[in-house]
């Protein structure tokens, strides 16, 4: 018979604990990892925007209209123009885009996810 000292390796139910631990973590990746894809696409449209020249001069709606074509470029459709909002300061105009995902998880748990950026147009 062996003694309890010489006993080694993981029994049933930590196994099991391990495994659905590793799926709850999985789980929460796949379905957490679009609406941060698609936000990196948001950041980087507002960036795009930021690095041209003359943007503070254009009119409110010639800016939404870039950011609205940059933003279908990088295949982002949770931002429409009521999240985007634009002010005209003296030397700079100011975009930020604001919006909320709300991420089902399992039946009646949800996870809502928020994201709000800035841009400095010159």
């Amino acid at each position: 018979m062996h003694n309890m000292k010489q006993q080694a390796g993981m029994s049933f139910l930590s196994i099991f604990f391990g495994i659905l631990i590793v799926g709850l973590v999985v789980l929460l990746i796949f379905k957490i990892g679009p609406p941060y894809l698609e936000h990196y696409g948001v950041v980087s449209s507002l960036k795009s925007l930021e690095k041209e020249v003359g943007m503070h001069h254009k009119s409110n709606t010639e800016l939404m209209t870039l950011l609205q074509k940059r933003l279908e470029i990088n295949d982002v459709r949770r931002v429409n123009h009521k999240d985007v909002t634009i002010k005209k300061q003296a030397q700079q105009t100011m975009m930020r885009v604001a919006y909320e995902v709300q991420v089902p998880l399992v039946s009646n748990i949800d996870l809502l996810i928020t994201f709000d950026d800035t841009a400095l147009l010159r």
